[in-house]
């Protein structure tokens, strides 16, 4: 598979949503085919097409899995955050289990101005809290 979720959802954190992400989180299964990058450029890519400045310009990612499927590398992505610096827009990733791409993830998070956490459910609330000190 590709890897893709949609991410042009967008959703507001709250106590109902961090229930439904704990949920997820707990039904996670590693499968390949993680186009990781590709994913968080597209999510890049629509928060700066839409130029909300107001908003909270943020990308979290949140994966169990190697970075194995995408088009764009590192680099594009590096391009594309740079392209728009009135904009900034935060990249936040996050690591489950032993397949997580650390060092793909830390440099995603490099590249955003934010942070890489590995973590399990239990440092979920830590992360949140961490996420929002930026904004």
């Amino acid at each position: 598979g590709s890897g893709l979720k949609d991410y042009s959802l967008l959703t507001v954190l709250d106590d109902g949503t961090r229930q439904q992400m704990n949920g997820m989180i707990d039904r996670m299964e590693a499968a390949g085919g993680t186009a990781l990058i590709d994913a968080v450029y597209a999510a890049v890519a629509t928060l700066q097409r839409e130029d909300q400045p107001d908003a909270i310009n943020a990308v979290v990612v949140m994966t169990d899995g190697l970075e194995n499927e995408s088009g764009y590398n590192l680099y594009d992505l590096q391009s594309l955050v740079r392209q728009s610096p009135s904009l900034p827009i935060v990249i936040f990733t996050i690591g489950f289990g032993n397949d997580a791409d650390e060092e793909t993830l830390s440099e995603m998070a490099r590249i955003g101005g934010g942070q890489f956490r590995r973590a399990g459910e239990a440092d979920i609330e830590e992360l949140y809290r961490i996420i929002s000190t930026y904004f």
